[in-house]
């Protein structure tokens, strides 16, 4: 049986297309190719770019928030920006994003959202009791500045594991302007987007917990032990002073507790958040631990042991909403 010609020239032209591709893929591996090339920017998967739109309409409509609030799903869920707006009287956006690591705040500033403001906004850091219990990846700062951070930003269920690999794992998908930037593009107004916020970046959990879900989190919670976190809090403050340094702009932290049971005990969790004010006034850098012991005991703040739901976050959110305002300059 021959192929029809058109046929035949179609099948030759996808071979030819796979082979240029595959030829193109071996050659970004080599170093001295890539360093002729732009640096890879994987900032673009679905996420970022539906984040990036509701920013940039914000800025149409309101003009630039002058307060941006960055960090992991903390730093979406655990604050709510309208309630931040309303109490200190500014202009609030958030860009907290799922599994985010500490380690890449700086770069993903330095390298994507501070290009979409004019002014410079005063920036808060959401982090977690967990962030301090844990070391403070230097490898994972050498990745990103290499452009491999996607796999921290995809949402678990957002891509298949053939897709996720595809996007991971092959230089053409991470390089600026590639496959990565155009399947993104394409994919959201399609399959709509996994990642759920508000019109002001931030949005809490919906679901409390029950005696059930109370019981499954017992179970499943990773204790910190506050009696060995000095030295990776150590580590945290000089990643964070580090930021603050190429920061031009106001920085502040802000710490977002969890439900009391994450302790091993309360005595361990008052020796930590001491010591972890010594080391940021030793640093100079300005932190907020706000919250008492009866926010930190009360589940109906919660909708896991580090998320707040909708109560939780305008809690909290009022009283860092008071510190930024007496902060304000």
């Amino acid at each position: 049986m021959t192929i029809p010609y058109p046929w035949l020239s179609l099948l030759r032209g996808i071979f030819g297309l796979g082979a240029c591709l595959v030829v193109l893929e071996v050659a970004l591996h080599s170093r001295a190719i890539r360093s002729k090339l732009p640096l890879p920017s994987p900032y673009y998967n679905e996420e970022i770019l539906l984040r990036r739109d509701l920013l940039r309409d914000y800025i149409s409509e309101n003009g630039e928030p002058e307060i941006v609030v960055i960090g992991s799903s903390v730093a979406r869920s655990n604050l709510d920006a309208e309630t931040l707006a309303r109490v200190t009287g500014r202009r609030v956006f958030g860009l907290g994003f799922s599994a985010f690591p500490p380690s890449g705040l700086k770069l993903s500033w330095q390298k994507l959202w501070s290009k979409e403001f004019k002014t410079v906004p005063m920036l808060v850091v959401a982090f977690r009791e967990y962030d301090l219990a844990v070391s403070y990846d230097g490898m994972s700062e050498a990745l990103l500045s290499k452009g491999r951070i996607e796999r921290g930003w995809f949402h678990p269920d957002a891509v298949s594991p053939f897709e996720k690999l595809g996007l991971t794992e092959t230089r053409l998908a991470t390089h600026y302007g590639s496959v990565s930037k155009a399947l993104s593009i394409a994919r959201a107004p399609l399959l709509g987007s996994p990642f759920v916020t508000g019109p002001l970046g931030t949005r809490a959990y919906s679901k409390g917990i029950d005696a059930n879900r109370l019981k499954a989190l017992q179970n499943s919670v990773v204790k910190i032990d506050g009696t060995k976190i000095g030295r990776h809090i150590g580590e945290f403050v000089q990643a964070s002073r580090s930021f603050k340094e190429t920061y031009p702009g106001r920085m502040i932290l802000a710490l977002s507790p969890g439900f009391e049971d994450i302790w091993e005990s309360k005595a361990s969790r008052v020796k930590t958040l001491e010591l972890l004010d010594r080391r940021m006034r030793a640093a100079k850098l300005l932190c907020f631990v706000g919250t008492d012991d009866t926010f930190c005991s009360d589940i109906e703040n919660y909708s896991d042991y580090t998320h707040f739901q909708a109560a939780g976050a305008m809690r909290f959110s009022v009283q860092l909403g008071e510190f930024l305002r007496s902060q304000w300059k």
